[in-house]
Protein backbone atom coordinates (compact mmCIF):
# COMPACT_ATOMS: atom_id res chain seq x y z
CA UNK A 1 0.00 0.00 0.00
CA UNK A 2 1.45 3.47 -1.10
CA UNK A 3 2.33 6.16 1.98
CA UNK A 4 -0.18 8.04 2.87
CA UNK A 5 -0.78 10.95 1.25
CA UNK A 6 -0.52 13.43 4.77
CA UNK A 7 -0.01 11.95 8.14
CA UNK A 8 -2.19 12.95 11.57
CA UNK A 9 0.51 15.19 12.46
CA UNK A 10 1.45 17.00 9.39
CA UNK A 11 -2.36 17.58 9.00
CA UNK A 12 -2.70 19.38 12.13
CA UNK A 13 -2.57 22.61 11.25
CA UNK A 14 -3.93 22.93 8.23
CA UNK A 15 -7.18 21.35 9.60
CA UNK A 16 -7.11 24.00 12.22
CA UNK A 17 -7.04 26.82 10.00
CA UNK A 18 -9.69 25.14 7.44
CA UNK A 19 -11.77 24.99 10.15
CA UNK A 20 -10.91 28.50 11.81
CA UNK A 21 -11.86 29.72 7.89
CA UNK A 22 -15.06 27.81 8.28
CA UNK A 23 -16.08 30.32 10.79
CA UNK A 24 -14.65 28.36 13.82
CA UNK A 25 -16.47 25.40 13.16
CA UNK A 26 -17.79 23.07 10.35
CA UNK A 27 -20.25 19.73 10.21
CA UNK A 28 -18.03 16.82 9.69
CA UNK A 29 -21.69 15.13 7.84
CA UNK A 30 -21.03 17.49 4.92
CA UNK A 31 -18.32 15.37 2.95
CA UNK A 32 -17.92 18.51 0.35
CA UNK A 33 -16.38 20.16 3.28
CA UNK A 34 -13.76 17.37 3.62
CA UNK A 35 -13.08 17.19 -0.44
CA UNK A 36 -12.79 20.94 0.41
CA UNK A 37 -10.23 20.64 2.78
CA UNK A 38 -8.97 18.03 0.31
CA UNK A 39 -8.31 20.55 -2.64
CA UNK A 40 -6.74 22.98 -0.34
CA UNK A 41 -4.35 20.89 0.26
CA UNK A 42 -3.85 19.70 -3.56
CA UNK A 43 -4.45 15.98 -2.96
CA UNK A 44 -4.79 14.02 -6.29
CA UNK A 45 -7.83 11.61 -7.06
CA UNK A 46 -5.34 8.43 -6.27
CA UNK A 47 -4.70 10.07 -2.73
CA UNK A 48 -8.13 10.84 -2.09
CA UNK A 49 -9.59 7.36 -2.58
CA UNK A 50 -6.72 5.21 -1.37
CA UNK A 51 -8.06 2.71 1.17
CA UNK A 52 -6.30 0.79 4.14
CA UNK A 53 -6.54 -2.47 5.41
CA UNK A 54 -9.64 -2.43 6.29
CA UNK A 55 -11.37 -1.19 3.50
CA UNK A 56 -11.87 2.47 4.88
CA UNK A 57 -11.06 5.33 2.94
CA UNK A 58 -7.42 6.28 4.61
CA UNK A 59 -7.97 10.40 3.61
CA UNK A 60 -10.81 10.31 5.55
CA UNK A 61 -9.83 8.10 8.52
CA UNK A 62 -6.65 10.13 8.42
CA UNK A 63 -9.20 13.35 9.16
CA UNK A 64 -11.08 12.05 11.85
CA UNK A 65 -8.21 10.79 14.03
CA UNK A 66 -5.98 14.30 13.35
CA UNK A 67 -9.21 15.67 14.84
CA UNK A 68 -9.65 13.14 17.91
CA UNK A 69 -5.83 14.15 18.52
CA UNK A 70 -6.38 17.88 18.42
CA UNK A 71 -9.55 17.00 20.61
CA UNK A 72 -7.69 14.84 23.38
CA UNK A 73 -3.90 15.55 22.93
CA UNK A 74 -4.60 19.73 22.43
CA UNK A 75 -8.08 20.29 23.54
CA UNK A 76 -8.32 22.19 20.61
CA UNK A 77 -11.17 21.29 19.06
CA UNK A 78 -14.81 21.36 21.56
CA UNK A 79 -15.52 18.22 23.02
CA UNK A 80 -18.99 19.40 24.12
CA UNK A 81 -20.24 20.65 20.40
CA UNK A 82 -22.88 17.98 18.95
CA UNK A 83 -22.30 15.28 17.12
CA UNK A 84 -20.70 16.24 14.27
CA UNK A 85 -20.09 19.41 14.59
CA UNK A 86 -16.08 20.22 15.24
CA UNK A 87 -15.62 23.93 16.57
CA UNK A 88 -12.62 25.30 17.69
CA UNK A 89 -11.94 26.41 21.50
CA UNK A 90 -10.57 28.95 22.77
CA UNK A 91 -7.31 27.00 22.80
CA UNK A 92 -7.77 26.08 19.08
CA UNK A 93 -7.99 29.65 17.84
CA UNK A 94 -4.73 30.74 19.57
CA UNK A 95 -3.43 27.84 18.20
CA UNK A 96 -4.42 28.90 14.71
CA UNK A 97 -2.87 32.38 15.41
CA UNK A 98 0.31 31.18 17.07
CA UNK A 99 1.10 27.03 16.31
CA UNK A 100 2.89 25.54 18.34
CA UNK A 101 7.12 24.61 17.16
CA UNK A 102 6.05 20.98 15.98
CA UNK A 103 2.58 21.20 14.25
CA UNK A 104 4.80 24.41 12.29
CA UNK A 105 7.54 22.24 11.66
CA UNK A 106 5.58 18.62 10.76
CA UNK A 107 3.42 20.79 8.24
CA UNK A 108 6.79 22.61 6.85
CA UNK A 109 8.46 19.61 6.20
CA UNK A 110 5.31 17.86 4.04
CA UNK A 111 5.08 20.93 2.36
CA UNK A 112 8.60 20.93 1.38
CA UNK A 113 8.64 17.14 -0.12
CA UNK A 114 5.11 17.82 -1.84
CA UNK A 115 6.24 21.05 -3.15
CA UNK A 116 9.32 18.94 -4.67
CA UNK A 117 7.33 16.40 -6.03
CA UNK A 118 4.62 18.50 -7.86
CA UNK A 119 5.65 22.01 -7.93
CA UNK A 120 3.50 25.04 -7.56
CA UNK A 121 0.23 22.59 -6.31
CA UNK A 122 0.99 24.03 -2.68
CA UNK A 123 2.39 27.14 -3.58
CA UNK A 124 -0.73 29.40 -1.99
CA UNK A 125 -0.30 27.39 1.61
CA UNK A 126 1.80 29.45 4.21
CA UNK A 127 1.16 28.99 7.56
CA UNK A 128 2.46 31.47 10.55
Amino acid sequence: MPDQAITQEQLFLPLLHFISDHGGEIDRQEDRLLDALADRLALTDEERNRTTEGGRNQWRSTVEFARAKLLAGYEAIDNDSPRGIWRLTDRGRAMVEYPPSEMKESFREWREKRLAQRPRTLSHLHFK
